[in-house]
């Protein structure tokens, strides 16, 4: 469950860095914001795929 909700948030932070990069020279501040979430969703992501982060460990 972790790869495939790493790999989603991956997928996700993809497409708000892309969207950022976009409205890059329109609006600043939006395009900042845009590039930051992508980026913590990214990390996120990672550490979900890598299993640095595992929410269900202490579950068993």
């Amino acid at each position: 469950m972790n790869i495939g909700l790493g790999l989603f948030i991956i997928f996700v932070s993809i497409v708000f860095i892309t969207f950022g990069l976009m409205l890059l020279k329109s609006s600043k501040k939006f395009s900042r914001l845009m590039l930051g979430l992508g980026v913590l969703l990214g990390l996120l992501g990672i550490f979900l795929v890598t299993g640095i982060y595992d929410p269900y460990k202490s579950h068993i």
